[in-house]
């Protein structure tokens, strides 16, 4: 969502009692540096991808001009699914997601998941992947002033996926909230 239409853009979180909002902060004039990918293009793209139908939120995505944008799905021969976002002469982006291990059970989720010690086992699985991101820049272009924007926009992207899927920022954000969310209670009933 941050990068609906903006590429050159800085995730920026903002605390509140209970919730945090995201946002992305456009970094610069880009208009004559974007291609846009709408939702439909998308959808052509990652028509393998059993996620991408459950993204409805999605309008589009701005990416830097002329960039590729690439999809190998899982299969039998690679065990990960890759992304690429590739701009010719200028940088190659991989973005790769591989299956790690399945538990039966919540595993360490389960306290925070408000589900009956009861259920834990009996409906629910924890599935743990691994993404990782890797970053290739043309170094005969690398005093072009696009190629350090291509960069920051590269370290906002992967500082995404951190801030999104890392388990560690997840459940720092949870204890946050279920912190707060108690305090309150306790605040409401002094009142």
């Amino acid at each position: 969502m941050n990068y609906s239409y903006s590429w050159f853009v800085k995730r920026v979180s903002e605390k509140f009692p209970g919730f945090t909002t995201v946002k992305g902060e456009n970094l610069g004039d880009i208009k004559e540096d974007i291609s846009v990918y709408k939702k439909q293009d998308l959808k052509k793209k990652f028509l393998e991808n059993e996620f991408f139908t459950f993204i409805y939120e999605l309008p589009q995505t701005s990416v830097p001009k002329s960039t590729i944008i690439n999809y190998e799905p899982y299969n039998s021969a690679h065990k990960y699914c890759l992304i690429e976002l590739r701009k010719p002469f200028y940088f190659d982006i991989k973005i790769k997601i591989s299956f790690s291990s399945y538990i039966v059970g919540l595993g360490s989720v389960a306290q925070f998941t408000g589900v009956s010690e009861d259920w834990y086992d009996k409906d629910y699985g924890t599935v743990i992947i691994n993404i990782s991101c890797e970053g290739n820049f043309n170094k005969l272009i690398s005093g072009n002033p696009s190629i350090l924007q291509y960069k920051q926009w590269t370290e906002n992207l992967f500082d995404d996926f951190h801030n999104t899927f890392d388990w560690q920022v997840c459940n720092s954000n949870i204890k946050e909230y279920m912190e707060v969310a108690a305090h309150q209670i306790i605040i409401n009933k002094l009142k």
